[in-house]
């Protein structure tokens, strides 16, 4: 139980430390390099949440392993791992908080201790108020479509500044062997 509430403080800390915290969105921004309608997010699916997902961030390919390591009424914290497709390479894992509407974390950098964590947060909007043809259908799932978003701890000024994507489910199964790309 210890390690969970450190584990707690440390990542609320570390969201204190932040310039912009993520509770901040912008009312509406559609179009240009963000079609997500942010401030408009449907209540997160955390009861179906673990699995491993697929994205494409800035035509790069990545996997996030995402596993509820705690859930309690109160509580609900879960362990994301970043992984590079193309290498199928862990990249950044770290632990992420649930609230109503999104999931926020902060991932660290498993290969190199020096440098700065990710800053990641997962989002659900209902299809419909998506601008029509900005999503492949492949990433809707029961109407709706879930975006992650990841950006360095420390370069993030607005929620603009983070990489954002369509996120796809591919396994139930967090711990899934990634399958590199041909």
């Amino acid at each position: 139980m210890r390690s969970y509430v450190k584990i707690l403080f440390c990542f609320l800390f570390s969201q204190s430390l932040m310039v912009t915290p993520f509770s901040f969105v912008q009312a509406e921004i559609r179009g240009g390099t963000s079609p997500w309608p942010w401030g408009q997010e449907a209540e997160f699916p955390i009861n179906s949440v673990q699995g491993l997902y697929t994205a494409e961030i800035n035509n790069t390919p990545f996997m996030f392993s995402i596993r509820i390591i705690r859930a309690s009424n109160t509580i609900k914290l879960l362990n994301i791992r970043m992984i590079d497709q193309n290498e199928c390479r862990l990249m950044a894992q770290g632990v992420g908080f649930y609230s109503k509407t999104y999931v926020t974390g902060s991932l660290k950098d498993v290969h190199d201790s020096s440098k700065e964590a990710f800053q990641i947060s997962l989002r659900v909007f209902d299809e419909h108020l998506l601008e029509p043809g900005k999503v492949d259908q492949k990433y809707i799932r029961n109407g709706q479509v879930m975006v992650v978003s990841v950006g360095e701890f420390g370069q993030i000024m607005n929620p603009s500044d983070m990489s954002s994507a369509p996120i796809r489910k591919v396994s139930n199964n967090p711990t899934k062997k990634c399958e590199p790309l041909q």
